[in-house]
């Protein structure tokens, strides 16, 4: 990840600035999922740099699916960058690839 590459974290604030609103594929391992909303189901998850992922979904479309989400369970999530912190990545408009 780019905040452990040596970097102050103004310099990785600039150096991650790029990712924003890109769309990305991430394969992670599910650590929780849960509604945190009407509007969004939130899934915690490690990807394979050992980074935490969450991603955000839209519960009218992806709550069945999500629903027998268990930790441990391998899951690949194609979303937008919604920010990226020293110690996560945020995704929203997820998608379950």
């Amino acid at each position: 990840m780019l905040f452990r590459s040596g970097t102050t974290e103004l310099q990785g604030d600039g150096l991650i600035d790029q990712y924003k609103t890109q769309w990305r594929e991430v394969s992670a391992t599910v650590d929780k999922a849960k509604q945190h909303n009407e509007a969004v189901v939130g899934v915690t998850a490690t990807d394979l740099d050992g980074t935490t992922v969450n991603f955000f979904f839209d519960p009218n479309i992806w709550a069945g699916r999500l629903n027998g989400l268990m930790p441990g369970n391998s899951i690949k999530v194609t979303g937008r960058v919604l920010d990226v912190t020293e110690q996560q990545v945020i995704f929203d408009k997820c998608e379950l690839a």
